[in-house]
């Protein structure tokens, strides 16, 4: 894979995305990332390396890429903080075996090289590689709690359209209905330490 090129093109897409919001034009952002753009890390099958903007409240992120949130209540994504000052690279994973599991499961079942992905991993992946999920699947961001502690935020994808939701905590999210070609569902994201 020729990760220069495949970050450089993430790059592109987050600096028309968010370069304005930052008060940067597209190519100051681009130069701001380059030092991401250089990276070289071994993959496996299932993992992607992903440039993560971290530094616009999740709020602001969801109103720029004209996402939809379908939680009820737009309050739930207002405590989501910026982890960071600045862009990162993450590699995370999408796993289908893991469809359906719950958010406390997937949670407890984390190996020490892994962590729950956060809720801008998330986004970054649906923007960034909407190639590991599909309309018939969403992603429980395990990293991110939002309150009440029982919920944590997810995305997915539906016509075409961002949709950032909760979970419960204790609840599978999993279609039964054999007719399906591939199951749908709610695939926990972990990232690698």
């Amino acid at each position: 894979m020729n990760f220069e090129a495949d970050l450089a093109g993430q790059s592109k897409v987050l600096a028309a995305l968010f370069a304005k919001e930052l008060g940067q034009s597209e190519d100051q952002y681009m130069e701001g990332q380059l030092p991401l753009i250089s990276q070289r890390v071994q993959l496996r099958q299932d993992e992607r390396l992903i440039i993560v903007e971290s530094r616009i409240p999740a709020p602001k992120l969801l109103e720029i890429v004209g996402a939809t949130i379908n939680a009820g209540d737009p309050r739930y994504f207002q405590d989501l903080k910026p982890k960071t000052d600045k862009p990162y690279t993450a590699v995370v994973r999408v796993d289908v075996n893991d469809i359906g599991m719950t958010v406390i499961d997937a949670r407890s079942r984390l190996p020490s090289s892994r962590r729950g992905g956060r809720f801008q991993e998330g986004l970054a992946i649906i923007l960034l590689a909407p190639d590991l999920i599909n309309e018939n699947l969403a992603i429980a961001c395990i990293g991110t709690k939002i309150s009440p502690s029982d919920r944590t935020p997810g995305l997915g994808m539906y016509e075409g359209k961002i949709i950032a939701t909760y979970y419960l905590n204790e609840y599978s999210y999993v279609s039964k209905d054999a007719s399906l070609a591939k199951k749908r569902g709610v695939v926990p994201l972990t990232v690698r330490r």
